[in-house]
């Protein structure tokens, strides 16, 4: 059995030069693409600086705030307990 050949398309027309507009949109997307990346690197940075204060803050708390149980699992307080009788002023 033979093989078949795969025949490379042959372009005979002349190769002109990039134009000047070509250039410049190939230049512009460049940039663009640059831009993104710049601003997408800045964001994750910024992000992570402040993702470490916040650690930072967290860190620096008092042992007893941390501990602080929510008011929703906080015992309540009895309501047995007497109130003493408020002061009559003196007329």
């Amino acid at each position: 059995m033979t093989t078949a050949r795969m025949r490379c398309p042959v372009n005979h027309e002349p190769v002109e030069p990039p134009s000047t507009t070509d250039s410049l949109a190939a230049q512009a997307k460049t940039v663009s693409a640059s831009a993104a990346a710049f601003v997408t690197e800045a964001a994750r940075t910024a992000l992570a600086g402040v993702q470490s204060l916040g650690r930072s803050v967290a860190a620096a708390k008092p042992a007893k705030s941390r501990a602080r149980k929510p008011t929703s699992q906080r015992p309540r307080k009895s309501a047995s307990r007497k109130r003493k009788p408020a002061r009559r002023r003196a007329a």
